[in-house]
């Protein structure tokens, strides 16, 4: 029924179909060339990893945004999102539970969004106590709030 409806010719029922985490991957791959779909592909958990990859080059930088917070995103996507110059992306990225341990050292070592992976319960231990000793009182104060910062031995 799905595949039908990826035919329909109101552009609003093929829309619906880009944030239906139920669509087959295959309906979800041929509504990554309409521009209206591609928000909404790259929000959606369910959009293949091929076809995110493909989003996260996408000129438009909602587009790369709404991937970034993709719950759905495999790491070496993020990765990749990581890497461009837009800190307002970078720290979508940060706050993305998926990144991979290299990207987490890159945005740890980005001025602009290391609170962001400070805050996250995600955020590796080695990370964390990283930023535990971090020049930025703010960076120091979101890792005392997050809730996986590990208690450790106490000092003498």
């Amino acid at each position: 029924m799905l595949g039908t409806l990826s035919k329909d010719k109101s552009n609003r029922v093929r829309s619906a179909l880009a944030d239906n985490p139920a669509a087959p991957a295959s309906v979800l791959r041929s509504s990554a060339g309409s521009k209206g779909m591609r928000k909404k592909l790259a929000a959606n958990p369910a959009t293949p990893h091929d076809t995110m990859a493909l989003l996260a080059v996408d000129p438009d930088s909602h587009v790369r945004i709404a991937l970034a917070r993709n719950a759905g995103a495999p790491a070496s996507v993020l990765a990749k999102l990581a890497r461009v110059n837009d800190r307002y992306l970078r720290s979508c990225v940060a706050e993305n539970k998926n990144c991979d341990l290299p990207t987490w050292r890159l945005l740890a070592a980005d001025v602009y969004v290391r609170k962001h992976v400070a805050e996250n319960e995600a955020a590796p231990e080695t990370i964390l106590k990283q930023l535990s000793s971090d020049a930025d009182e703010d960076v120091r104060r979101k890792v005392a709030l997050n809730r996986a910062t590990a208690a450790g031995p106490e000092p003498s």
